[in-house]
């Protein structure tokens, strides 16, 4: 899931910032039909999800789960800034490029950090 899950946050940023070429292309994607706000959301809302499938498989690593989320702690630190770019980009493009172009930074610490914490979770004992 966390792979299918960050995909997603990372396509639906993409056609934020494309909608308005999208919209004269003749496009219908998804932030075309129900808008740049509820987009925000459901990326708001998948990343949340993809917290809880951190957590999830955190209680499923015994006694050592919680490497994870100290190796995670810039994603959580980086994702209120995220979202107050996006948010301010409901109305103003260069705010959402720019949350766009945050969200994908994430998108990558989110990665690099995953794989570290994993590779630090085979090694401690």
């Amino acid at each position: 899931p966390l792979t299918g899950i960050s995909t997603l946050i990372f396509s639906l940023s993409g056609e934020m910032v494309d909608r308005p070429y999208d919209i004269k292309a003749g496009k219908n994607g998804l932030v075309i039909r129900i808008g740049v706000k509820k987009s925000i959301v459901i990326v708001l809302l998948l990343h949340i999800l993809l917290i809880l499938n951190i957590a999830i498989i955190s209680t499923l690593i015994e006694n050592k789960g919680w490497y994870l989320f100290l190796f995670l702690m810039p994603y959580f630190l980086l994702l209120p800034k995220t979202f107050s770019f996006l948010l301010k980009g409901v109305d103003d493009r260069v705010n959402l490029v720019k949350g766009a172009k945050f969200n994908f930074n994430t998108f990558v610490v989110f990665s690099m950090m995953t794989i570290i914490g994993f590779i630090t979770l085979a090694y401690i004992q």
